[in-house]
């Protein structure tokens, strides 16, 4: 199997290596317009082309893993679904909601494969806590609290300058996870985001509070910054999960259980089976099976995005179509 890598910044050197180390028996090329970036690659010594255009006229992948920056997402999205080329893409699926949807549904014209790499619904302890929560152990949910807080500093330069750094490129994660966990999209959200006074790297707003309603009833309050100084949480953040007959306390690395009749704290997640994003999608490649992160699914997040974004700029609660 041939994979096409189209960006080699932070991101795409990940994804370079964990395809050398997880899949060494693909045959790999590599696109992307700086020339600099193929100078990290060690020993590398397959086709690297200094645009997407360029390598589809010179190959013919099984697939592209698109880890550009998100606003060259569509452009490069667009290239491959003209060539029939299956798209990995990582989230957000473009820098805006209207060009996302524009990504979708091209796929969906062109009848190409298109599914975003988003993992956090892989990590052992949320998969666990989902199966608790299905199980009935803490009854019927009623409320969540989900606090984020990271100190973080990056290069990025697109990243810098975003509207909406947290909102766009983390909280996304969180709202994958929320609908991973309660089965539920929002019906209501209201939101406010803001530039912390400590903040002297980034554009944007970094800091968000909103107050989120689903549809099964479900209020959600959300707590996120990317530059808070003390008590940082990791990266999935700190959740408390409410039922009527108990609560979950939810971490990347252990989850507390509270209940009337016992209290269990689990750290061991051995039995928890992982499958990688690259898994996931040669899993449905070349079948019409429907999954949770196809684009026409996972665009539900990014319209959730959107919708708190606009609840903020015009500070007032925004409903969300139910389609």
């Amino acid at each position: 199997m041939h994979i096409l890598l189209a960006g080699l910044g932070t991101y795409g050197l990940g994804w370079f290596e964990r395809i050398l180390k997880d899949y060494p028996v693909f045959s790999l090329s590599i696109a992307d317009n700086n020339p600099v970036n193929f100078k990290k690659l060690k020993n590398f010594k397959g086709n690297c082309y200094n645009s997407v255009n360029e390598a589809l006229k010179n190959e013919k992948p099984d697939f592209m893993i698109n880890v550009t920056p998100p606003q060259m997402h569509k452009d490069t999205d667009f290239l491959a679904f003209q060539n029939h080329i299956p798209v990995l893409s990582e989230k957000p699926i473009s820098d805006n909601f209207f060009d996302s949807h524009q990504i979708v549904q091209k796929a969906e014209e062109e009848k190409v494969l298109f599914m975003v790499a988003e993992n956090y619904r892989e990590i052992p302890s949320v998969k666990k806590a989902r199966c608790l929560i299905e199980d009935g152990t803490i009854g019927q949910i009623s409320q969540i609290h989900i606090q984020f807080l990271k100190n973080f500093y990056t290069d990025k330069e697109y990243f810098i300058r975003m509207k909406e750094p947290l909102l766009a490129d983390i909280t996304i994660h969180h709202l994958d996870t929320l609908k991973y966990l309660t089965g539920s999209a929002a019906k209501t959200v209201y939101a406010r985001s803001y530039k912390n006074r400590n903040n002297l790297l980034y554009r944007g707003n970094t800091c968000l509070n909103s107050l989120i309603e689903l549809r099964n009833g479900i209020k959600v309050l959300y707590n996120g910054s990317l530059t808070s100084f003390q008590d940082e949480t990791d990266w999935l953040g700190n959740w408390r999960i409410e039922g009527d007959k108990g609560g979950i306390i939810l971490t990347q690395n252990q989850i507390i259980i509270s209940t009337v009749k016992s209290n269990e704290i689990i750290k061991d997640f051995k039995d928890i089976p992982y499958l990688d994003s690259i898994s996931e999608f040669i899993k449905i490649l070349g079948t019409n099976k429907d999954h949770p992160l196809l684009g026409r699914n996972y665009l539900k997040n990014q319209e959730m995005a959107y919708y708190m974004e606009l609840s903020s700029d015009f500070n007032r609660v925004e409903i969300l179509p139910e389609n």
